[in-house]
């Protein structure tokens, strides 16, 4: 089974649960946590971010909605 991590697709870097993330549309929010895709990339995952603002909600997104990506991890 592969191991996947959540990386910024610009620069790369792995973007872990309490990172701050912008969505598309410029609205700031905290990484909550990841569910990686389930097996080799079929699966696009998802990632949960605590939105700020007057409510604090959480939404669901497709980890291209922040900007990140899932890459396979080479053990």
């Amino acid at each position: 089974m592969s191991k996947f991590k959540l990386v910024n697709e610009t620069t790369g870097a792995e973007v872990k649960e309490g990172d701050a993330v912008l969505t598309f549309r410029g609205e700031p929010g905290i990484l909550s946590s990841a569910r990686a895709p389930d097996y080799d990339g079929a699966d696009a995952g998802k990632v949960f971010v605590k939105m700020h603002g007057a409510n604090n909600w959480a939404r669901i997104f497709y980890p291209s909605v922040i900007g990140c990506k899932w890459v396979e991890v080479q053990e």
